[in-house]
């Protein structure tokens, strides 16, 4: 498709896909990557996705667990290195009516999840999460999203969850994210799932 002045704007493959000469300009999201996972220790975005080219992200994931009753937590990354210091705080609201899990000073970014996840047929945790602020130096990074989760019972749970930065962590900038899973006693492989990104275009 041309524009006026002759050059392509926009191009359709035979396939279907569609391209641009410029990037359009407005709210738009742009599709960074998709992990796909098999017994992976966990789901690492790197700063080959996360960087100075967005400040906002949207993740979309599905994971189940190696192992039972698990829960699928978010580290930051800052300078390349994950940031494992008490240096966060979360809450996680269960729609089911349940007591709201939290922590002011904590060292994971986010909690997916109230109730712990399952590893059997049909089981596992299915959401979705915007990163924001990922390049402020005066606001710190924060997670705002929410989850369906399933265990054996087998009723579904759904869960509205956000993290962040305390805000005298401000001056940390991002450079990725890291989403793993855990039981009570240990760490768990994503026994398979995904994760897809996309930059948020302002």
């Amino acid at each position: 498709i041309a524009h006026t002045n002759g050059t392509n704007a926009m191009t359709v493959s035979s396939g279907g896909v569609v391209s641009f000469n410029n990037q359009p300009t407005g709210t738009a999201l742009v599709k960074l990557v998709t992990l796909n996972l098999s017994n992976s220790a966990d789901a690492t975005i790197d700063s080959t996705y996360i960087n100075s080219t967005y400040d906002t992200y949207k993740f979309i994931y599905d994971f189940l667990p190696v192992a039972n009753s698990a829960y699928l937590y978010t580290r930051a990354i800052v300078g390349g290195s994950e940031d494992t210091g008490n240096n966060y705080g979360y809450e996680v609201f269960p729609l089911d009516g349940g007591a709201i899990s939290q922590s002011d000073s904590t060292n994971v970014m986010a909690v997916h999840q109230k109730y712990t996840i399952g590893n059997g047929d049909g089981e596992g945790i299915t959401g979705e999460f915007t990163l924001f602020n990922v390049n402020s130096t005066t606001r710190s990074a924060c997670i705002s999203g929410h989850s369906t989760s399933f265990t054996s019972n087998p009723v579904p749970t759904q869960n509205v969850f956000g993290g962040a930065y305390k805000s005298d962590q401000r001056v940390k900038v991002l450079n990725g994210l890291r989403l793993f899973m855990e039981t009570s006693s240990a760490t768990t492989n994503i026994a398979s799932g995904f994760v897809t990104v996309y930059g948020v275009v302002k």
